[in-house]
């Protein structure tokens, strides 16, 4: 993506889902 700080966010966003799965 254009902007590091938005990956950063959806990567966190990502792993808060991860984590919720367990």
């Amino acid at each position: 993506s254009r902007v590091g700080r938005s990956d950063l966010g959806a990567n966190a966003r990502r792993i808060e889902g991860f984590l919720a799965a367990f």
